[in-house]
């Protein structure tokens, strides 16, 4: 299963179960923010309960992804980042150079 797929699937599970207390509980008269109260706390012990497996592929999936590693391979974003910086590096060390601080016109009276 794709990382995107675990993610959206995680996302829509979590809200499933908190919207179906939710509205079960402003279907027997509960208050509005009294029902969303209840639902959250239903929801969290639900989800801690029986989404063990998707939170797991969901917390993989995001450290890979943070780690620059992805189901299509590795991501070359890195070596971009780090060829511009050396390039910029680069850059400020010849305009060093070119300011007269190093090999310049002596001054001398």
């Amino acid at each position: 299963m794709t990382s995107t797929r675990s993610v959206l699937l995680y996302t829509a599970l979590r809200l499933a179960v908190f919207v179906v207390p939710f509205v079960i509980f402003l279907a027997i008269g509960v208050l509005g923010p009294y029902a969303a109260l209840y639902a959250a706390i239903i929801g969290l012990v639900l989800s801690l309960l029986f989404l063990r497996g998707s939170r797991d592929r969901v917390a993989i999936a995001i450290d890979r992804r943070r780690r620059g590693v992805d189901d299509e391979g590795p991501h070359l974003d890195e070596d971009a980042e780090d060829a511009a910086v050396d390039e910029a590096a680069t850059d400020t060390a010849a305009e060093r150079r070119g300011d007269g601080t190093a090999g310049g016109p002596a001054s001398g009276s």
